[in-house]
């Protein structure tokens, strides 16, 4: 049985209680002992440095990226000029849709690619930067595009000219500079949706007139007044246009307009040229049957089809002529008014 050797009636237990009765210090928590701040300032330099650098480059262009990736682009305006055998000039004009929330500069440092259905049609070199911020942006680029397969770029003209729309694949790399840091390489892949000329169709004729005879002995003379309206976002420039007009499967003559732009929207183009003479009976026939329906004031539908392009006033570019023999055009031709042939008749006495 366990005792206690004290007894109770001691006098000197009470100076053991008044012993018993002291508290031990507590001991030093462990955040304040120096030992353990030797330890911790250092690895937390450590990983400051390393969230930073995790930060400027793998999250911050991985967030880049993203936003890139989930952008859009829009080509509201594309003006094409100085047209050559393997290169134009361009200027774009469009807006960025879905850039982020914060202010970014971006600009295209080396050469994007040009594609349409998978085939590249050529590449281009993108100076100077557009800006977004709060989400959108505002694109005005000028540059040069470089033809670096002329068959898919003559198959693509044709098709621009036909169709309601086409689409442009649009890859490389571009570089962004947000919040005071630049992010450069990220992969620019971007399909991106433009209307086309849609065969410019609702030509009419306002003027027609044959005012004499060629000088040179190769026809009449004719000049035509018409008016089109181009639909697209393209503005072209194509110097000389020559279009063959036909009626019945018979070419009837040829007929120029010079120093073209075709510009979007309405406008009217002045053309001049021959009627050839005819030397068979089916051209025959057609002429006297056109001629009849004119005078008659009835409409006639005739065939006007892309024949040549000559930006310079003087050499065709083969691409964009070949496109353009693919263009055929409806043209309803009447008389603006009736034809009064015979202002006065007198038959004298009789």
């Amino acid at each position: 049985m366990a005792f206690d050797i004290r007894d109770e009636d001691d006098p000197h237990n009470e100076e053991f209680a008044e012993y018993e009765d002291v508290k031990q210090p507590a001991p030093t928590k462990f955040y304040r002992r120096r030992k353990f701040w030797m330890f911790c300032i250092p690895n937390l330099i450590i990983a400051l440095i390393v969230a930073v650098v995790l930060a400027l480059y793998v999250i911050m262009p991985k967030i880049a990226q993203h936003l890139m990736n989930n952008a859009s682009i829009n080509f509201s305006e594309i003006d094409i000029a100085n047209v050559t055998a393997t290169s134009m000039d361009v200027v774009i004009r469009g807006d960025l849709q879905n850039t982020g929330p914060f202010h970014a500069d971006i600009s295209f440092p080396g050469t994007v690619v040009i594609s349409w259905n998978g085939i590249e049609l050529g590449t281009t070199e993108i100076p100077g930067k557009s800006t977004a911020s709060g989400g959108h942006g505002t694109l005005d680029l000028q540059s040069s595009v470089t033809i670096s397969n002329t068959t898919a770029f003559t198959e693509f003209s044709s098709y621009m000219l036909n169709a309601d729309s086409f689409v442009w694949h649009l890859s490389g790399k571009l570089d962004v500079r947000a919040l005071s840091r630049n992010v450069k390489g990220l992969d620019l892949s971007k399909d991106i949706s433009v209307n086309a000329f849609k065969g410019l169709s609702g030509v009419a004729i306002q003027k027609f007139s044959l005012p004499g005879d060629d000088p040179s002995g190769k026809g009449i003379n004719v000049e035509i007044e018409t008016t089109l309206t181009n639909p697209s976002a393209l503005q072209l420039y194509m110097g000389s246009l020559t279009l063959a007009i036909s009626f019945k499967d018979t070419v009837l003559g040829y007929v120029t307009s010079q120093d073209l732009t075709m510009v979007r929207g309405a406008q009217t183009l002045t053309l001049k040229g021959i009627l050839i003479p005819q030397n068979t009976t089916e051209g025959l026939a057609a002429v006297s049957d056109l001629m009849s329906r004119y005078i008659g004031n009835v409409v006639t539908d005739t065939i006007a089809t892309g024949y040549q392009v000559m930006p310079d006033g003087v050499n065709s570019v083969d691409w964009l002529s070949s496109a353009v023999q693919n263009l055929k055009l409806t043209v309803p031709l009447q008389s603006p008014q009736p034809l009064q042939l015979i202002k006065a008749l007198n038959l004298g006495a009789l």
